[in-house]
């Protein structure tokens, strides 16, 4: 249903002539707190609607019940809603299984799970599918920032980052399956690729700061369980040719879910917001 779902242009003509874009219509993957998120964000927006969503065997009926009149599907080809792009947020399967097809389809596609493309079988088949299917892949920013900074330097012949990942001890038990700690511990040392192996679910950052930067195997990761935390820190180190920086962020949970960052949200929402506007920073 790829090629019935996907429309070659948003444009709309005015009562003045002039062409203005359209809504964009989505194609949300994944309901879970973060999908539930982005869908309610939906109901307030103007500049997008969610067409169509894809969950997993089993929950279409609730998810049905949940978004009456929205098209709902546990595969691909089930899909019966027209959708112009499609958003990822259900996790590194998800991004397996759907995105390949919706890029060789033509559906531009942006993806939260980027810790799924430290797999570089996996990477190079999204990259060959986009551009056999003349669209791009975007990679959503999440909970962290500075990711323009870091390609600059990327450019300029990177030589060293380092990430450093710290949470409290309760957010690594909830992803990683640490058990309760009173003390600072590294739970953690080696490459962005390492990381992505050992702690799937916890290696979106660290991925999405790889790609932008060194490389999977030349980004330095430390995580760190630190119960004086009440919240997540991220700390960037990056050194080129053209200079050096270090960024630290802090990022409160998403309400539905204290393991998911709600940066990671607010990312994803201004990328829909911006497909519509005319000047997108």
């Amino acid at each position: 249903m790829i090629e019935a779902a996907m429309q070659p242009t948003r444009l709309k003509a005015t009562s003045d002539g002039r062409a203005d874009l359209c809504p964009a219509r989505v194609l949300l993957i994944g309901y879970g707190a973060l999908g539930r998120w982005v869908a309610k964000a939906a109901e307030q927006s103007d500049e997008f609607s969610i067409a169509s969503v894809l969950v997993r065997h089993g929950r279409e009926d609730d998810v049905r019940r949940d978004l009456p009149g929205i098209d709902v599907a546990a595969s691909l080809d089930a899909l019966q809603g027209r959708f112009d792009f499609a958003l990822e947020v259900a996790g590194h399967e998800a991004v397996a299984t759907h995105v390949p097809d919706l890029l060789a389809g033509g559906v531009e596609t942006a993806i939260a799970s980027t810790g799924a493309l430290a797999d570089d079988d996996l990477r190079e088949r999204v990259i060959r599918c986009a551009s056999s299917g003349r669209t791009r892949l975007r990679l959503l920013s999440g909970a962290i920032g500075g990711l323009d900074l870091l390609a600059a330097h990327r450019a300029a012949g990177i030589s060293r980052v380092v990430y450093t990942g710290r949470k409290p001890p309760g957010a690594w038990k909830v992803t990683a399956g640490l058990p309760s700690t009173d003390k600072e511990c590294l739970i953690f040392q080696g490459t962005a690729r390492e990381a992505a192996r050992a702690f799937p679910a916890n290696a979106n950052v660290a991925a999405t700061i790889a790609l932008a930067g060194a490389g999977l195997d030349k980004t330095e990761v430390r995580l760190v369980a630190d119960p004086a935390l009440r919240h997540n820190v991220h700390h960037v180190e990056a050194e080129s040719k053209a200079g050096a920086f270090k960024l630290e962020m802090t990022g409160w949970p998403l309400a539905d879910n204290p393991s998911t960052s709600a940066l990671t949200a607010y990312s994803a929402l201004r990328t829909l917001q911006g497909l519509t506007q005319p000047l997108d920073l």
